[in-house]
């Protein structure tokens, strides 16, 4: 296991691990394998003050940022299409709610002429 490091980082750690796990489900060996930089970078909000919260050094910036920058694009497209998704369902539903709606008035209606024509 990684040095424990004060100031809190144990818990940036627990949070890089809880994260990393979700990115990578739940057979990932985080301890053991290399460090992921989209999971520090989320449970860490990012590289405040030019450096990174846990692992600094330990990560090529270089490298590390560009694809940071390419999985945030894919991340947002995603984010927008799950937006999309959500929406129609709403919709679905809402004119599912409605076409129920009307056909319970109709079958109403049916009852009422019915019973007028056979009281008649």
């Amino acid at each position: 296991m990684y040095p424990r490091l004060k100031h809190g980082c144990i818990l940036i750690e627990e949070k890089y691990k809880e994260k990393a796990l979700e990115l990578n489900g739940p057979e990932f060996d985080w301890l053991h394998s290399p460090v992921n930089v989209r999971a520090l970078y989320q449970c860490s909000c990012g590289r405040p003050h030019g450096k990174w919260t846990i692992f600094n050094g330990i990560v090529n910036d270089r490298e590390a940022l560009p694809e940071l920058k390419r999985s945030r694009a894919s991340v947002m497209a995603a984010k927008c299409q799950r937006q999309l998704e959500e929406e129609r369902a709403r919709k679905e539903a809402h004119d599912s709610r409605l076409a129920k709606e009307y056909a319970q008035s109709m079958f109403d209606w049916g009852k009422i002429v019915l019973n007028h024509n056979d009281g008649i």
